[in-house]
């Protein structure tokens, strides 16, 4: 079951870092942090990375070392309780750079985890 679980989450977490791609694309940091909207969507996608990263299995999170999993789940924990006071350097660095690099150490992951069939 805990298999099931964590390809769950580790798809929801796919699926965020594709989000803070689109809303970091095509536009340049300046023009990001103007935009409340793209802030607000980059950080909640930041705080559903994150929360992925909680919820998944401690033996999930050992096969993939190299995954920053504390400070993932310590900037969402930053977003979700501190949001106003968050830096949005920290932010779109943590989306425009981080993630992608994440998002290839997360889908060798998914994919070293069992087969449910």
């Amino acid at each position: 079951m805990s298999d099931f679980r964590d390809r769950l989450h580790l798809t929801e977490m796919l699926e965020a870092i594709a989000d803070l791609e689109s809303d970091t694309a095509a536009i340049t940091k300046a023009e990001w942090a103007e935009n409340g909207s793209l802030v607000r969507a980059v950080s909640m996608s930041l705080i559903a990375l994150g929360e992925g990263a909680v919820q998944l299995s401690d033996d999930a999170r050992a096969k993939a070392p190299d995954v920053p999993w504390r400070a993932m789940i310590g900037l969402r924990n930053r977003l979700a309780h501190a949001y106003a006071r968050a830096d949005r350097d920290v932010i779109w660095d943590a989306a425009a750079l981080h993630a992608p690099v994440i998002r290839e150490e997360l889908k060798r992951l998914l994919v070293s985890l069992s087969d449910p069939d």
